[in-house]
């Protein structure tokens, strides 16, 4: 193993865990949508960069800060802290066939599946396995999106509520406090989200980076502000509190012109993912208060947008300050105005006219505030650090300089200063990433933290039961969808979990053509229809059920295909290959390879079996009958 020097108690070393790509989706059904940070796009000045990073695009960024950290270690034995680095920019929650699918098998759900087996795997000095040698406090995963129930399992195999996480740091973008919970008019919402997560903020327009000259977020007498006074921009909402609040603030910006402007957040014809960043961007910059109301949730990115821009962010719910607790917990009281949403709904308040009666005292104090904190609200483009040694290169090189596009000289000193000054802060407290590491390895040091992890861990063990299996899959799945059972040695089809399924040529489809597949039972029994068909391979990931004519054995399977590893088992032993004939139904959360015995099949569906708890569970090719 590769050691490193001892490192300032200020950092803690982390260790990434090895996981393969196809854990990380990072993609999106638009290829023009930026991944990340994003790309650059034009900016309201030219000292600084604005990026087109999407909501829920943080994952990929994350990964990257996490490989390249100054405190990375590559011995798990050394490490404070271990990130996990699966997640996925896409909700897999919200169709009608996955909560059926969830309903169907989750509380079956195998407990040996590859991503635990590969976390397992990893082990202390002492022989231990990392993730519970402190009761997995010591962990952290992120999810990209809202921490909503239905972000709660990216893959089939993950489910960040997982019991043998123990005491695991769930990071999402938003969280859901019960403390305030039932005063959240959604009822999307339910009570299993709130305390799970912890929040960081979203991936917003604005990244210090080696380029920047000038920082965004703080006040210079150069910078032309008020102009307008108030800047609103959010789409409109059909039903709900949030219909109701936005209806009330366009109202309240129209009828308070020309202090408030309003602009679209996506230019007209645009595309999924295509806001307008450049001219929100520069709406923002320009202001000096940006409207933040609610939504499909409480938070908005366009609150870190506007911090970020030197904008004061207008918050309309109790809920909107308590997120982001480790970032301006401290401080958000003196860096943003909340409005009672109800009064501003009623029309007993006029947004617009009340923020012009703010006292200029009061407004300046809250733009010192976001000047000196808000530097703990970006993700910087690279290691922090380095970005800080960048900055105060800049400030030399623009410092020297006798003027600057007819900048005055007084000016110029000020900008090299609030660049020497978020050098300074990067180099002392980092940026939202250093955060977020030192908040999760205090929260790991805790006794209490790690003794609730250990009696979890406790307890998921007693409700594990691992059949024998095989890792991998019998071969690539094929890409042809419409394979000929009679003649072909492998097909695919695919499995209804979206909203435009695939058509196959199926009898399970229904007269229109559309797949009725939804879980590895109806993966079977295709199969079972399928002449050719003796194995197949299910995943919820890919949306595929696979099946083969022929499989090598357990030990030569192929462990590196598609994205996620395969997990395979069977109830008729492979072939006599020393598998065991039987044992209870386990729904594993990824591909997984059964073989399906083409003779005795009706006894097949009808075999049951007693679980290692007692109880009466369907064997691996039972169709349940009390479904």
């Amino acid at each position: 193993m590769l050691h490193r020097p001892p490192l300032p108690s200020t950092c803690p070393r982390l260790f990434v865990h090895l996981l393969p790509d196809g854990y990380r989706s990072t993609s999106d059904v638009d290829a023009n949508i930026g991944r990340g940070i994003g790309q650059p796009v034009k900016s309201p000045d030219e000292g600084f960069r604005i990026y087109d990073g999407q909501h829920y695009q943080l994952g990929e960024h994350f990964y990257q800060r996490a490989l390249n950290y100054r405190c990375r270690t590559l011995d798990p034995a050394d490490a404070d802290l271990f990130f996990v680095p699966a997640f996925s920019h896409v909700s897999n929650g919200w169709t009608k066939v996955k909560k059926r699918m969830v309903a169907d098998n989750m509380s079956t759900a195998s407990r040996d599946d590859a991503l635990f087996t590969r976390l397992r795997s990893v082990r202390s000095r002492s022989g231990e396995s990392v993730l519970e040698a402190r009761g997995g406090a010591d962990h952290v995963l992120l999810s990209t999106r809202d921490g909503l129930p239905q972000d709660g399992a990216p893959f089939w195999e993950l489910d960040y509520a997982d019991s043998r996480l123990g005491a695991a740091t769930r990071l999402a973008i938003s969280e859901f406090r019960s403390v305030w919970h039932a005063e959240w008019p959604s009822s999307s919402v339910g009570r299993a989200a709130a305390d799970q997560y912890q929040s960081v903020p979203y991936n917003a327009v604005v990244h210090a980076d080696t380029h920047m000259r000038l920082v965004p977020w703080q006040h210079l007498p150069t910078r032309r502000r008020d102009s307008p006074l108030v800047a609103y921009t959010a789409g409109s909402r059909r039903i709900g509190e949030a219909a109701l609040l936005r209806a009330a603030l366009k109202r309240s910006c129209i009828n308070g012109r020309p202090w408030c402007d309003t602009r679209a957040p996506e230019a007209q014809g645009a595309g999924l993912g295509e806001q307008d960043f450049s001219g929100i961007s520069a709406l923002y910059y320009a202001a000096t208060y940006c409207l933040q109301p609610i939504g499909d949730t409480i938070s908005r990115k366009g609150m870190v947008d506007a911090l970020l821009l030197g904008c004061i962010p207008v918050l309309f719910h109790p809920g909107q300050l308590q997120q982001w607790g480790w970032f301006w917990g401290a401080w958000v009281t003196n860096a943003t105005v909340l409005f009672n949403m109800t009064e501003v709904i009623s029309g007993a308040v006029d947004v617009v006219q009340q923020l012009r009666g703010i006292a200029p005292a009061r407004v300046a104090a809250m733009r010192e505030t976001i000047s000196r904190r808000a530097h703990a609200f970006q993700w910087s483009s690279t290691e922090s650090l380095v970005v800080a040694a960048a900055l105060r290169s800049n400030a030399h090189d623009y410092g020297a300089a006798e003027s600057s596009a007819g900048i005055t000289q007084k000016h110029i000193a000020t900008r090299v200063a609030g660049l020497k000054a978020v050098a300074a802060a990067l180099e002392a407290e980092g940026d939202a990433f250093d955060v977020t590491m030192r908040a999760a390895w205090e929260l790991s040091l805790r006794q209490a933290t790690q003794q609730r992890g250990h009696r979890v861990q406790r307890l998921s063990r007693l409700f594990e039961r691992i059949p024998h299996a095989a890792m991998g899959v019998c071969e690539t799945p094929t890409q042809v969808r419409r394979a000929n059972c009679d003649r072909d040695d492998m097909g695919m089809w695919p499995l209804a979990l979206n909203t435009n399924p695939a058509r196959w040529a199926h009898p399970l489809a229904n007269p229109g053509g559309v797949s009725n597949l939804v879980t590895s039972r109806d993966c079977v029994r295709a199969c079972e229809d399928c002449t050719r068909c003796r194995y197949v391979s299910y995943s919820l990931a890919k949306r595929t059920c696979a099946w083969f004519a022929h499989c090598p054995a357990p030990g030569e399977l192929k462990t590196d295909v598609g994205s996620l590893l395969h997990r395979s088992f069977t109830r008729a032993g492979w072939d006599e290959r020393g598998a065991p004939q039987t044992w209870p139904w386990h729904e594993a959360k990824t591909f997984k390879t059964i073989s399906v015995p083409k003779q005795n099949q009706s006894a097949a569906r009808s075999t049951r079996a007693r679980g290692a708890l007692g109880g009466t569970v369907n064997t691996p090719f039972t169709r349940r009958q009390d479904a």
